[in-house]
């Protein structure tokens, strides 16, 4: 069975009789737990955030510790786990088995497994190339641009992989492995 927490909606509107736009919009899973500390999903989860929507088997989400009440909404680090997808605001997108997001440095790091790579998907310039980026590992900025939040200065390890097509037929593939 599905259960969706509204959790952060109903401790917003209790504290201050309003519904304040939240970076965490909608948590849904199977299981979850919460305390003072941290809110613990598993199943089937999705988060729908101010970056965008994310979705996993476990995830947990770290709350500030020495803040108000209204600032402990914001989760100060999310991390995920097993088949890990995130959907960010911009349109790209990015496929890892595990995810930790720190939500006050907007710092991600994204991992692969030895037999899966970590996948990002985007477009790029003004003519939205198709790029894709694979590693083992990939360790990313999130930026909000006008189109949406979105990763930047991306850095990958473990057999990079950056394809990308120029124009209908032709594609370009660039390796690195150290």
């Amino acid at each position: 069975m599905n259960y969706l927490i509204s959790l952060f909606l109903i401790i917003s509107s209790a504290l201050s009789g309003t519904l304040p736009l939240l970076p965490l919009q909608e948590i849904a899973s199977e299981k979850a737990g919460f305390n003072e500390q941290e809110i613990t999903l598993t199943g089937t989860v999705k988060i729908v955030h101010e970056m965008g929507i994310l979705r996993c088997h476990n995830a947990i989400l770290l709350l500030p510790q020495n803040s108000s009440e209204q600032d402990r909404l914001f989760a100060d680090t999310i991390h995920l786990s097993k088949n890990v997808q995130i959907a960010f605001t911009d349109g790209s997108h990015i496929i890892a088995d595990r995810a930790e997001i720190d939500c006050h440095s907007l710092q991600a790091t994204f991992y692969g497994t030895p037999f899966e790579q970590v996948i990002y998907t985007t477009t790029a310039g003004s003519s939205h190339v198709p790029v894709q980026v694979k590693g083992h590992k990939l360790v990313a900025r999130i930026v909000k641009k006008l189109e949406g939040y979105t990763l930047h200065a991306l850095h990958g390890e473990g057999a990079v992989n950056i394809e990308y097509t120029s124009h209908p037929f032709s594609k370009q593939v660039r390796n690195h492995t150290p």
